[in-house]
């Protein structure tokens, strides 16, 4: 399926002159289906000094209580206790985006955030005292924050194919923004 979508893709990119990507794995995808040039550009939200995003922050808190934040595309059920463990290091409540919710219920000890736009989206990792995520742009923001930031294998039925670890790496590789992935308690400790 996936390849058929590329070949598709494929008759696309001949209407054009260059193509940007912002991951290696895609522009190697992407090489087989075109002799277009593939550009790795830098994702736009890189490009952003850290003043501007404070800039379109919420002007006040919405959490008052110091707190861990994750922002998962992919299920959190596997990596539960590792985040009680993370709230417990810090001190702090635990909540979190829900972006799966259909298939997670819900959670004793994590607190859900309802309803977060961009805005409130910036303003949480800006006041979190950690971040825990498998999403690209979740690692930006804490990055761009300095947040400590744990970075997790994204889960669900194919939820690696569309981004997670690989896209992530490329922060690591292409930015120099060190990543510490997490996947048991041992990762915890180092």
């Amino acid at each position: 399926k996936e390849r058929e979508v590329c070949k598709r893709l494929a008759r696309v990119f001949d209407r054009y002159e260059e193509i940007g990507v912002r991951e290696r794995i895609s522009q190697g995808l992407l090489r087989e289906y075109t002799d277009k040039t593939i550009n790795l550009d830098k994702d736009p939200t890189l490009m952003v000094d850290k003043s501007i995003w404070e800039s379109i922050c919420i002007k006040d808190k919405m959490i008052k209580e110091p707190y861990v934040l994750c922002y998962c595309l992919g299920t959190i059920r596997p990596y539960s206790l590792l985040f009680k463990e993370i709230s417990e290091k810090y001190r702090a409540a635990f909540y979190y985006i829900p972006t799966n919710l259909f298939n997670e219920g819900k959670y004793v000890f994590m607190n859900p955030i309802f309803n977060a736009g961009i805005e409130e989206f910036v303003s949480l990792v800006k006041n979190a005292v950690a971040v825990c995520t498998d999403s690209y742009h979740g690692v930006i923001m804490a990055h761009t924050f300095e947040k400590d930031c744990y970075c997790i294998k994204r889960s669900g039925n194919g939820a690696e194919r569309y981004g997670g670890e690989t896209r992530i790496n490329t922060l690591r590789d292409e930015y120099h923004i060190p990543l510490r992935w997490i996947k048991c308690r041992k990762d915890l400790e180092e």
